[in-house]
Order: C-alpha cells, then structure tokens, then sequence
C-alpha cells in the first residue's frame, strides 16, 4: 500500500503542504522537474549536463543568495 492510496490528494494539499518551508518546496520542484525531464527524455543521462546547467544550477545559485545582501526576502 502506497503513501498516496492512504492519503488522498487533497488531503496533502490541505494538510502537508501549508508547513512546508520554502527550502523543501524547491526541493519538491526540481524533484518534479527531474522526473519530467526523464519522461520527455528517456536517455536522461546524455541531458543531465542541460538540465544542470540551465534549470538547476541557477536556481541553487539563487537560493544560496537568498537572504545575503544582494537579495533580501520581500
């Protein structure tokens, strides 16, 4: 028995998704993003280096600026 058949949907989306921070929401998101790209593209490996270097390692650059001086939250 699945995670999920124990928990509807919209019982995660009511229930977990509210407490997650902002850390875990991108970890989500490129998770999803990983696993989209391997479905569109099956011989994932050959494309690892364009996803790094376009979707993944920008956003973690981003992320680690996140909160320093060059950019402030809100």
């Amino acid at each position: 028995m699945s995670v999920t058949s124990l928990f509807p949907r919209t019982v995660w989306f009511r229930t977990i998704i509210p407490f997650l921070s902002i850390k875990q929401y991108g970890a989500i998101l490129i998770l999803l993003i990983i696993k989209a790209f391997l479905k569109v593209f099956p011989n994932g490996l050959k494309n690892a280096s364009y996803l790094w270097q376009t979707l993944i390692r920008p956003y973690l650059i981003l992320f680690s600026l996140h909160g320093t001086n060059i950019i402030k939250r809100g």
